[in-house]
């Protein structure tokens, strides 16, 4: 390709705030289902073929950040406060509604759950397997959303914390302790 050149649009919107595109990610969970996962503000949440010429399956879920892909499943955090849990067929395994209109941010897993933040200044751990919530913090300043994705860290002792920046400009630092 020339510098700046574009070899070929796959997706085009009407350019519209409902048609920004979440970053796309790289889903392969098993031979057959191998893609390229894109997701509008408003949904649709599509998995695209490799050469972009088929949908693989399509889920009706928006999503303003990108999935997090694992070994056997997709984590959506969505446009509308929902995560969802999906498998590689596109099945829904779970949905868990923060009960917010707030967008979620990408979630991260450790040992202790699913982590995942929103632009409405919440920080969430969720089950992975059930997506029942475990625990939340609500930042006491109102109008001070998260931005990205958690950072999970161990010090030296082996010890996780949790690092989350806001919108704000403040720095959230959480030592993880789990039961």
């Amino acid at each position: 390709l020339d510098q700046g050149a574009v070899n070929n649009t796959y997706w085009a919107g009407e350019g519209r705030y409902p048609d920004i595109i979440a970053q796309p990610a790289m889903v392969s969970l098993t031979q057959d289902t191998q893609g390229i996962l894109v997701s509008g503000f408003e949904g649709p949440t599509v998995l695209l073929s490799t050469d972009f010429k088929q949908v693989i399956w399509s889920v009706d879920q928006g999503a303003a950040e990108a999935a997090l892909v694992t070994k056997d499943r997709i984590f959506l955090g969505g446009s509308d406060g929902a995560l969802t849990a999906l498998d590689a067929t596109g099945a829904v395994l779970w949905s868990w509604d923060s009960e917010t209109e707030s967008t979620l941010n990408v979630p991260v897993l450790d040992q202790g759950g699913l982590w995942v933040s929103s632009t409405g200044g919440t920080l969430y751990l969720i089950d992975p397997d059930s997506g029942d919530l475990l625990w939340s913090f609500k930042s006491k300043y109102v109008l001070s959303g998260f931005q990205g994705a958690p950072v999970l860290i161990q010090d030296s002792n082996g010890e996780t914390e949790l690092i989350l920046l806001s919108n704000k400009a403040q720095i959230y630092r959480f030592r993880v302790v789990l039961d």
